[in-house]
């Protein structure tokens, strides 16, 4: 059968995709025209492409011309049309979406690529509104305008695909027009969409022929010669039921009589029709029709195969009879039976034919799929045939693939049609069933059927699968320990051609020992989940890891190391000549690094393309993460309206009802403290809490402390900051530590304890300056903190550093203030009330010291200061803001 694969330049599992799904169906010769109809579907594409409802909803019983008129509507539309006819195999929400990015694709090529990508990620296979997110983004990029027909809607039941329709219809972008055919109303906001005015509606009473259009059917179509009077009697007998006057045409073309008393019942008028006119057939044909009504759709090589006889000419003969053979290509290789007749061939099947004898038609069915590379379709059938044995081979087959493609419900389904006993009559297709069990949130289930295979692995691949499975089962229910056991068992025994396997545990395992601070083993298994650039499409798996990778070396101040990772991995994706947003995750991690070097204009392009990828993948840890990071930056830039809509996108995003805690953070640098205050209450947290609250929200607590310091409230903020920097030693969180020592050493000055401060603010410097931290110092605009960085000047250890600071603090400084001694906690306070113009003899009185000590003090003070007078000292501590 005629597929089409997914488009990638990367070495992964191909989804096969039936091209017959995706072509739109032949108009059959002389087509009866409906301008009333197509009148109504104009209005939703104007001609020059401007698109007013959101949908076009055709609902009517079976054989009323929906799919029909949908076609003569496309075929008079000057534009490309992508069109998916749907099955009950659709209800798998990952096959669902596959077909219709699939679809998408045949009409916009440069649309989906990012969403089909996620669909083969396994460690993303569960995010479908960022799939969809990426598609419609995807389609708003250009201007073209894209129509979309599902066909045969009624089919889907599953409510996952409901939901992803719906989300479409939600957030689709002026660009596109969505076309659903119907028996039913189907279960989408079809009332708030008629309130929005953005629903097209054509229902049965619309589709019903009139005598006009019954007579131009009957005549021009079916060629029969009948009068005005005839045609109105017929079309009033079918209530204008357009398969129903074919049935009738095609019965007067083979001498039938109608029923005399026809009630209008359709089911009876099929069955009664349809027999009269299948048995009016050559014996030839009617063979043909009954054997091949086990096929949903067929080409003239299967039907040899289930017959066994030649087919071509056969099928040429039945579609010019008028049988209701529709042909799905232009080519006219693939057909489909009209579903009435189909119905109605399976039913006299069942009636002639042994339950042997059908099922060895679904047995060859199955073995022609599975010979010409069709092992899904093949599935179906060696089910319906009870060939379970060649079932359970095929699903051991393709099992790999077909979670690949997350198709998890499909599989589930699959295992538990064969007989119980061959669910687990192999080990290995008892795994990928656990798999589908877990994709389908059935983790008890999955849990004890690892048990109870336990002894059966007798190879290192089932050993590694059965390891793995445990360590997700371990990772969902939150057992830390558990999940790296039996993470690193799977690894150590999993073959390296498993590719993605390996990838998915090595991730899984890196978040578990970030969730212990055992960093250098996170490090590792994210570094290996990286390397898996050649199998992994659109390299999500690849860019996530390389990103925490990344993270891992930030969380320890290791900035350097950590832009190096991020530059390798931009490099990866371009040498794939991949365009895929994963590589958000790159220019996210690069431009936060640039950001804290101060290299602004750089951060600023990086986090404007982070965004963009964002925005265009729909993915949510880079949605908050570029959008934090960028309105940051505009803050720092002073440009506040801009921050604040991006501050504003984040929280519905993330669906925040009260303030955010980044609202909050952007609230204090611009001095909002009583929106911080609200902030604090709402969460319900205050600055004398528990050590144990405390640790259990750091994040929180620190920026609790930092309004409590922009109110001088510094007793109480002490006795945080020691938790809070207990907490960093045990998460092994440098970068974290820095901030809390940072603000330890700033509260220290402040209190006028700078014999503790000095030291403080000298070791943050030391832990900050391999990783170049400049933002950090440059975010707490503190007159104390500029006072002791002039102190830490002093200090050949860090007075280059310092001095890179300070020209960062000043740019248009070339040299920061000369460096001065470090002035002891005495002398400060000498040289404050030097400044506010009191005598020695006051200061002496004030400071309950001696007139003698008091000028020694002031001797010294004058010697640092590299001045000769009081008046001197003033100016020069004045310069260098230490009186600030």
């Amino acid at each position: 059968m005629e597929q089409t694969n997914l488009k990638t330049d990367i070495e992964s599992p191909k989804r096969p995709l039936l091209q017959t799904k995706l072509t739109l169906p032949r108009l059959r010769q002389n087509p009866v025209t409906r301008p009333r109809l197509l009148e109504r579907l104009n209005t939703a594409v104007s001609p020059d492409g401007r698109i007013h409802p959101k949908l076009t909803l055709i609902t009517g019983p079976a054989g009323y011309g929906k799919t029909t008129l949908a076609s003569q509507w496309i075929a008079q539309m000057e534009r490309p049309v992508a069109w998916l006819s749907l099955d009950a195999n659709d209800n798998d929400e990952a096959r669902f979406l596959a077909y219709l990015f699939a679809a998408i694709g045949t009409v916009r090529e440069d649309v989906g690529e990012a969403a089909l990508a996620r669909l083969t990620t396994t460690y993303l296979y569960n995010e479908t509104e960022a799939i969809l997110t990426a598609l419609l983004n995807d389609l708003a990029l250009g201007d073209e305008t894209a129509v979309v027909v599902l066909d045969d809607y009624h089919l889907i039941t599953a409510p996952a695909v409901h939901d992803a329709v719906t989300f479409i219809l939600q957030n689709m972008p002026v660009q596109l027009h969505l076309i659903i055919t119907s028996r039913s109303e189907p279960p989408l906001p079809l009332a708030l969409l008629r309130a929005q005015n953005g629903l097209n509606w054509i229902g049965s009473r619309d589709l019903r022929f009139t005598p006009d259009e019954a007579a131009q059917f009957l005549q021009q179509t079916m060629g029969l010669q009948l009068n005005h009077r005839q045609i109105e009697q017929l079309d009033e007998q079918v209530e204008g039921w357009v398969t129903g006057l074919q049935l009738i045409a095609l019965a007067l073309q083979e001498s039938v009589s109608l029923p005399e008393a026809f009630s209008g019942s359709q089911r009876y008028l099929v069955d009664y029709l349809a027999d009269q006119v299948l048995s009016r057939q050559p014996a030839e044909i009617q063979e043909f029709l009954l054997q091949t009504a086990v096929l949903t759709q067929f080409n003239a090589s299967l039907c040899q195969a289930i017959t066994g006889q030649p087919s071509q000419q056969l099928l040429e003969q039945i579609e010019a009879a008028n049988l209701f053979l529709i042909p799905l290509d232009a080519a006219r290789r693939w057909y489909r039976y009209h579903h009435l007749f189909g119905d109605f061939l399976h039913g006299r099947l069942q009636q002639q034919k042994s339950p042997d004898h059908i099922a060895h038609l679904h047995q060859q069915a199955a073995r022609w799929y599975q010979q010409n590379d069709q092992p899904l379709i093949a599935v179906d059938h060696a089910l319906a045939a009870a060939d379970y044995d060649l079932a359970a081979t095929l699903m051991e087959t393709v099992a790999r693939d077909v979670l690949m493609f997350g198709e998890g419900i499909t599989l589930r389904q699959w295992v538990e049609a064969l007989p119980e006993e061959q669910q687990t009559g192999s080990t290995r297709l008892t795994l990928f069933y656990i798999w589908s069990l877990i994709r389908t949130g059935e983790f008890r289930k999955a849990k004890q059927l690892l048990g109870a295979i336990s002894d059966q692995l007798d190879s290192p691949l089932l050993w590694g699968e059965w390891s793995a499975l445990r360590a997700r089962i371990a990772m969902i229910t939150g057992d830390t320990e558990i999940n790296i056991k039996f993470s690193n068992k799977a690894l150590s025994k999993l073959p390296d051609d498993q590719h993605m396997l390996r990838s998915e545990v090595a991730i899984n395992l890196g978040f578990s020992h970030l969730q212990r601070a055992e960093l250098d083993a996170a490090r590792d298994a994210f570094a290996e989940a990286a390397q898996n650039s050649t199998h992994d499409p659109g390299l999500w798996a690849v860019m996530f890891a390389t990103f925490y990778w990344g993270q891992t070396y930030e969380r320890q101040a290791q900035l350097k190391e950590a832009f190096e990772i991020y530059e390798r991995g931009l490099a990866t994706a371009v040498s794939q000549q991949t365009n895929s947003a994963a590589i958000g995750y790159m220019h996210l991690g690069m431009g936060k690094l640039l950001y804290q070097w101060n290299r602004l204009g750089e951060a600023e392009t990086h986090l404007r393309h982070a965004l963009a990828c964002a925005e265009r993948s729909g993915d949510h840890k880079m949605l908050i993460y570029s959008r934090e990071s960028l309105a940051q930056l505009l803050l720092t830039l002073d440009d506040w309206p801009a921050a604040e809509s991006l501050v504003v996108a984040l929280e519905q995003q993330i669906q925040a009802n009260t303030i955010s805690a980044f609202r909050a953070d952007l609230a204090l640098q611009r001095g909002d403290t009583r929106l911080v205050r609200q902030w604090a209450d709402g969460l319900g947290i205050a600055i004398r809490d528990e050590p144990d609250k405390i640790q259990d929200l750091p994040g929180a607590y620190l920026l609790l402390a930092e309004f409590h310091i922009a109110n001088r409230d510094y007793d109480a903020v002490l006795p945080v900051l020691d938790v809070l920097c207990e907490f960093a030693e045990a998460r092994q969180s440098k970068s974290f530590s820095l901030r809390v020592s940072l603000l330890q050493a700033l509260v220290q000055a402040k209190m006028g304890m700078m014999e503790t401060a000095v030291p403080t603010f000298q070791q943050t410097l030391t832990q900050a300056e391999p990783g170049g931290y400049i933002r950090l110092f440059l975010d707490t605009p503190d007159p104390a903190l500029h006072r002791l960085l002039h102190l830490a000047a002093n200090n050949p250890v860090t007075a280059a550093y310092v001095r890179t600071i300070l020209t960062h603090c000043d740019p248009e400084q070339a040299q920061p203030s000369p460096i001065i001694q470090p002035l002891s906690p005495r002398e400060m306070e000498v040289l404050h009330h030097l400044a506010a113009g009191r005598s020695n003899r006051e200061i002496a009185n004030e400071m309950i010291l001696s007139l003698n000590t008091i000028k020694a003090h002031t001797r010294r003070l004058y010697a640092k200061l590299d001045v000769n007078n009081r008046t001197q000292a003033v100016a020069r501590a004045r310069s260098l803001h230490l009186l600030d």
